[in-house]
């Protein structure tokens, strides 16, 4: 009876596996059928920030009589395709002169002139106001934009551009079908071996539930966590059009061969920017890997953070259940800190660095606590867990580092020991080896000119009142980001869970007249960071401290301390529950998801009903933030970026006789073909970041740069009178030899980490 019960069991694990193999070949050939277009609008903003006579709102852009007249409006629309694409937008006129043009930006016309290309022009009727028409992009442009040129009388009003592209693309949801069924393939091929049981409970088991059903309560939670990304749209706050840019940007330079992305070519105009080598985006590839793939951005964000969801339940779950040594208390544990009403709020609230280094920060806690605390053989995990924070969001690392210390101030005591000490130096040692390709790049252009060395952080202006720290139900705002009021502001809290946990907690501790050491610490680094993101804490007096408070200071808002007390309340909040009602036994389950969603559900409801929405049609999305003007943080401080933004996105030749031809652009590379008669000098659409190297008639010859910071060929580099130029970005040779110590690190570290697992 037991053979064939098992014989059974291969057999519905075989029939799962096939099931998911289907779903993974059927969705493959609905995506590479192609049933969908690509649709897109834009609108309009004016060609001069000082211009007079134009009036710019959500829907309409206005011109009155008092402008002058001249091509006075335009939209970007970057990285079109070639192809032919249709046209509709809503215009009124009251007198005739005016009309709509696409032109190109940034590419050499096939005659080889610097004149901008007109692709199609209608004239503006008074008698007119819905327009429609088809136009072509040729194979040689890579952007082009709108253009609104004024007649000089009369009124004109204009709304988006809604623009459909004739080709077909990939079915988004079949996309997604793919990737899910896959990651059903993967999740079964790791418990291979393991004897599957299609039921949840198993008393026989500590955590009470079977392996089957320990991924069903992490599917559940997954889902409750994201169910706000199940609706049409997607909710804009915050930094969302930030890093729709940033996966944008890496699914660019990944496209045209860089890697590790450091300079990425969408931003600002096309003229690229180092934000990569900044801001750590190593956890983002996943998303820009999709959208290279041919996923719109809104479902590859979608999908990520759906995904992300579930690797912090399930990181979650392995890392409490090794600090607590109980599968019932990581899982319960686990829930408590995916369900969070921090995390909930940093999430839709689009703060996504933190929420991908929130994955990561229980590996933190972990490690931290076996080294102190136990035998420190886990200090690898410490390791995996500080790389993954660092990947994912700078300013969490150095909140990371902060929990350590307080960990290591409770464990003082714990620490004289040389075994420990060799644990922590491990540690440490690991982390900067295996992340020593971002940490040197970023080191050695922080001391660069660039606007975020001299950004005044306003963490001592976005502290939190006592009474908002808890808040459960709120739709105005809970962190005083000015010293002032509140309303408005990001809505940013712990919830009330965790208050009647503290509560709890000291009701547990006079009960039993104990406390271990899990327990104990968990609660300290909880208060000291609460207290760190009030009003109550002395910033005005820290940051004058040099090192500490240079470091508690530039993590820019003093609410984010918020994240080191959930990591910690989640774990002392399962013990108050299970203390309380720990004759509930299997139940247990239940109604710690029943206390999840009842203490989300105020953030659910705030979401979903204030927040506004964006993407409201998944293929029809507004491209006014690739035009972003605002994210200048690294960029030079003296850089004029109002003159540049204007100036053309090709060669300008400073020259009679000379001319440019077949012109080319490959991410934030670029090559182009030159004739000249005499002296001539070629001024590139590219900033003058470190790392960009010339190569004319194939020698290396060296750069200059305008006042501007644009980068420049002099007449003295161009030696013969006709020939091929390139410019490629290029890292420094220390940044290779620093990636090729981190790949090296990562593979020992694989090898090191599959041995251990083998013994234990």
């Amino acid at each position: 009876m037991a053979i064939r019960n098992e014989n059974d069991n291969i057999k519905k694990i075989k029939n799962v596996f096939i099931c998911f193999g289907i779903i993974v070949i059927l969705a493959f050939l609905v995506m590479t059928y192609k049933d969908d277009k690509l649709r897109l609008n834009a609108s309009f903003v004016a060609t001069d920030v000082n211009a007079t006579g134009i009036e710019n709102d959500e829907y309409f852009s206005t011109i009155s009589e008092s402008a002058e007249e001249g091509d006075v409006l335009y939209a970007h629309l970057y990285s079109y395709k070639p192809g032919k694409y249709n046209v509709k937008f809503h215009c009124e006129v009251s007198n005739e002169g005016s009309g709509f043009s696409i032109v190109t930006d940034g590419s050499v016309t096939p005659d080889n002139t610097f004149k901008t290309e007109v692709l199609d022009y209608i004239p503006l009727l008074p008698d007119v106001t819905e327009y429609e028409y088809d136009y072509t992009i040729p194979s040689h442009v890579r952007d082009v934009k709108m253009v609104i040129h004024y007649g000089g009388s009369g009124t004109l009003k204009i709304g988006r551009a809604y623009h459909t592209s004739y080709k077909l693309y990939y079915y988004d949801c079949a996309f997604v079908l793919f990737c899910l069924a896959l990651l059903g393939l993967i999740i079964g091929y790791q418990f291979r071996k393991k004897k599957w049981e299609f039921k949840i409970f198993d008393s026989e088991k500590e955590s009470g539930l079977t392996d089957f059903g320990r991924i069903f309560f992490l599917l559940v939670i997954t889902f409750i966590a994201s169910i706000p990304l199940l609706g049409k749209g997607f909710y804009e706050r915050a930094d969302l059009q930030f890093h729709l840019m940033r996966i944008q940007g890496i699914s660019q330079a990944l496209s045209s061969g860089q890697f590790p992305v450091r300079m990425q070519p969408v931003w600002h105009y096309g003229i690229g920017y180092p934000l990569s080598i900044f801001y750590p985006d190593l956890v983002l590839y996943p998303a820009a890997i999709m959208v290279a793939l041919g996923l719109s951005e809104y479902y590859a964000l979608c999908v990520f953070l759906i995904i992300n969801n579930f690797l912090t339940a399930h990181i979650g779950y392995k890392a409490f259940s090794a600090i607590t040594k109980s599968y019932k208390k990581g899982l319960i544990i686990s829930a408590i800190y995916t369900l969070s009403v921090f995390r909930f709020g940093v999430m839709y609230q689009c703060q996504y660095g933190s929420i991908m280094a929130m994955i990561f920060f229980p590996l933190v806690l972990d490690g931290i606590v076996n080294v102190i605390w136990e035998d420190g053989t886990r200090w690898h995990i410490l390791a995996l867990g500080m790389t993954g924070i660092i990947s994912s969001h700078i300013l969490s690392s150095v909140m990371a580092t902060l929990m350590c210390i307080l960990c290591c101030i409770v464990g003082l005591r714990n620490l004289a020991s040389v075994k420990k000490l060799l644990a922590i130096g491990k540690a440490v040692l690991t982390t900067l080896l295996l992340n020593l390709w971002f940490i040197v790049p970023f080191l050695l252009s922080y001391n660069r000119n660039y606007n975020i060395i001299f950004e005044q952080p306003i963490t001592n202006r976005s502290v939190v009142f006592i009474p908002q720290m808890f808040q459960w139900i709120n739709f105005g705002g809970m962190t005083n980001q000015y010293g002032s009021e509140t309303a408005g502001e990001m809505p940013i809290s712990v919830g009330i869970l965790f208050a009647i946990a503290i509560i709890g907690f000291l009701v547990m501790v006079i009960q039993e007249r104990k406390c271990d050491y899990v327990l104990g610490t968990c609660v300290f680094i909880s208060l000291a960071t609460l207290w760190l993101s009030s009003e109550f804490f002395p910033w005005d007096y820290i940051i004058r401290v040099p090192a500490l408070g240079k470091m508690l200071y530039h993590v820019q808002f003093a609410w984010r301390y918020e994240l080191i007390a959930t990591v910690g309340l989640s774990v002392v909040t399962a013990e108050v529950i299970l203390y309380f009602l720990e004759k509930l036994d299997l139940k247990i389950y239940f109604v710690v998801m029943v206390i999840c969603l009842i203490n989300i559900a105020p953030s659910i409801d705030c979401v979903t009903n204030y927040y506004p929405m964006f993407f409201q049609d998944k293929y029809q999305y507004s491209y006014h933030f690739v035009d972003d003007t605002e994210n200048v943080d690294y960029m030079y401080r003296d850089l004029p970026y109002e003159e540049l933004k204007s100036l053309p996105r090709t060669v300008i030749v400073i020259a009679e006789n000379a001319d440019v031809s077949n012109l080319k652009r490959n991410g934030v590379d670029m090559s182009f073909d030159y004739t000249k008669d005499g002296d001539a000098k070629f001024t590139l659409p590219i900033i003058d970041y470190p790392g960009y190297r010339a190569w004319i008639n194939g020698e290396e010859e060296e750069l200059s740069s305008t006042d501007k910071h644009q980068l420049t060929i002099i007449a003295d580099r161009l030696k013969a009178n006709s020939g091929s130029i390139e410019i490629k970005y290029r890292e420094p040779g220390l940044w290779r030899v620093c990636e090729i110590i981190s790949v090296v690190s990562a593979i020992i570290m694989i090898i090191f980490v599959r041995k251990r697992k083998r013994v234990e």
